[in-house]
């Protein structure tokens, strides 16, 4: 286990221990270890009637469990909210998600090491072999076309982008995803929506996060702003 740092003020709980962590007094969960804790822990927070802020939000590929913690967060007048992370114009593409939608789409484009070991099986959860020899790869190659819901549960570590587009738009088996990995290093997000509230063409050049090949650096920047209009009595961007 980890050691508790040096400078953390005593009165702050740090601990692996799951129900230490739970005794605790908190209102706001912030999860960000993966979807297998969005299944294990998130449903109990929201049971206890504390709000959730969920980073990985590929685990709601399962509608069961989205429908439950969904449930949970409006019987114990909790909140369950999803963070945009990576993905830009959230406010825009949920608010046109009020109408008719013709098309979303998204590419996420990474270096061969963000894709390096994190292919799973959706089924069972077992890390599968790579779809590419990655490190023998000299241009941009898609590795992956399918759906949102295909993508993230099978990049669970990667694709968390799609499933947001997905679950603020058009849904998870209705959007589009591509998959890119580009031997040059590039990080960066397009997507693209039509529909009745108009037409949306984005593109982000990203840079990765320095501890974190898979993720970009804006994404815990995108979770402190979440933390803080959370707590905020005035937020920017509601």
């Amino acid at each position: 286990a980890r050691e508790r740092p040096a400078d953390l003020p005593a009165d702050v709980v740090f601990t692996a221990d799951v129900d230490e962590f739970f005794r605790a007094d908190w209102q706001l969960g912030v999860e960000a270890a993966g979807q297998p804790v969005v299944r294990a822990h998130g449903p109990r927070c929201l049971d206890m009637g504390r709000d959730l802020l969920v980073t990985s939000v590929g685990a709601f590929t399962s509608d069961a469990l989205f429908a439950q913690m969904r449930g949970l967060a409006q019987e114990r007048r909790a909140r369950l909210l999803l963070a945009s992370g990576a993905l830009p114009a959230v406010d825009w593409l949920h608010a046109a998600a009020g109408v008719a939608c013709a098309r979303v789409c998204v590419r996420q484009i990474k270096p061969p090491v963000a894709w390096a070991g994190a292919r799973y099986d959706p089924e069972t959860g077992q890390l599968l072999p790579d779809s590419h020899e990655f490190g023998a790869l000299t241009e941009a190659t898609v590795i992956f076309r399918g759906t949102a819901r295909e993508a993230a549960a099978m990049y669970p570590k990667n694709a968390n982008v799609s499933a947001m587009l997905a679950l603020a738009t058009n849904g998870l088996d209705d959007t589009e995803v591509e998959l890119v990995a580009d031997p040059s290093g590039r990080m960066a997000t397009e997507i693209a929506y039509e529909g009745d509230a108009g037409a949306l063409s984005v593109q982000v050049e990203g840079r990765p996060s320095p501890g974190n090949p898979r993720t970009s650096a804006i994404v815990p920047l995108s979770v402190l702003r979440a933390i803080r209009s959370a707590c905020a009595p005035t937020v920017i961007g509601a």
